[in-house]
């Protein structure tokens, strides 16, 4: 920590809160604390470093008694199926509602037999039932409870933007009725179980495979209890995969969709190309009436920025909704710490791309 904090040339830390945040800059209300995917606490002083947590840094006054403006924040993640597994430090800078990462460290596990770091330790599968509301129906959908998890099974965890896009599918229901919908990145599938209440079609999918049973579970308990047409498949972005990927997907909707949702599918900068690619391929297969609704949570300017010119690269048009009356609508959505930087982005082909 002392070694990230000198080499952002930020001084030394005097104190470090748990004021912590699933495995993400999240809201206020997935506060843990504990290092084995311990359940929900309340925000305390934390005793010691947390895998796939964040943390708000209190950096001491410098030399000149002066402290250099924006909120300081930690991410520890941990990626074990990495070979060797690694834990990365990454510093970001939280300025006027945006963060920007000043520094990252990248750490080799040493996880040889007798090593007293056991990768099993970053993988917690534990769910729990979870009533949200969305417009007029409940949905029931089963969620994960840990605060420390590998950072590829984030998707275990009900991010408040799966909220918000989901309102925006409750407000644009009609769109839905007679479509086939596909999810990307759904994690949990909180979109997917909300589109499948209107869309003749639903498909949820996910890029892991462990993410992808927790998504079955919701899936086939839409199905049976409330006759809703929905599965859940894999589809990963990057090539080769997701070319029979691709093909599976048509396959199990009976041809392209024609509505794309992702929520928090925009959070790491080495996906945002494949993620882009992907829609671009399904935009093109459905036609010039076809969307991808992007539930997008802007952590970092430069990574949103990124996203933007990479769809303006690929001749997608984009629109924005007003997402103020859903996030004050919504407890969750309106106590949470990301509503500034959550925002709904409309993507669709222009006259150049198709």
């Amino acid at each position: 920590l002392d070694g990230v904090a000198g080499l952002a040339g930020v001084g030394q830390p005097r104190e470090l809160y748990g004021e912590l945040h699933g495995a993400g800059l999240a809201s206020k209300e997935k506060s843990f604390e504990g290092f084995d995917g311990g359940r929900k606490g309340r925000p305390a002083r934390a005793q010691g470093l947390c895998l796939g947590t964040v943390y708000r840094l209190n950096f001491a006054r410098g030399e000149s008694g002066q402290r250099s403006s924006g909120t300081r924040w930690l991410a520890i993640d941990v990626c074990t199926r990495e070979s060797p597994p690694r834990v990365s430090l990454r510093l970001f800078v939280e300025l006027n509602g945006f963060f920007e990462q000043r520094v990252g460290v990248v750490l080799d596990l040493d996880m040889e037999e007798g090593s007293i770091i056991d990768a099993a330790l970053f993988l917690n599968e534990e769910t729990a039932l979870e009533r949200v509301s969305v417009g007029d129906e409940v949905e029931e959908i089963e969620v994960g409870q840990m605060a420390c998890t590998d950072h590829d099974l984030t998707g275990q965890i009900l991010w408040p933007v799966s909220r918000l896009l989901s309102a925006f599918v409750s407000e644009r229901r009609r769109e839905l009725e007679g479509k086939k919908v596909l999810e990307l990145g759904a994690g949990a599938g909180l979109c997917g179980l909300v589109a499948s209440r209107y869309a003749s079609r639903t498909l949820v999918t996910d890029g892991n495979e462990v993410v992808l049973k927790l998504l079955e579970k919701n899936a086939d308990k839409a199905r049976s209890e409330k006759g809703r047409i929905i599965n859940a498949v894999l589809l990963r972005w990057e090539l080769p995969e997701r070319t029979s990927d691709i093909e599976s997907c048509i396959h199990h909707l009976g041809g392209p969709p024609d509505i794309l949702l992702g929520a928090d599918v925009v959070q790491w900068p080495e996906s945002v190309v494949p993620l882009v690619e992907v829609v671009e391929i399904f935009l093109k297969l459905a036609g010039s009436e076809a969307f991808f609704a992007c539930g997008l949570v802007a952590r970092s300017s430069w990574l949103r920025q990124r996203f933007l010119e990479v769809c303006s690269n690929h001749k997608l048009h984009i629109q924005f909704w007003n997402t103020d009356e859903a996030i004050n609508n919504d407890r969750v959505l309106s106590n949470s710490l990301d509503k500034k930087n959550m925002e709904v982005l409309i993507l669709s082909l222009t006259s150049e791309s198709s």
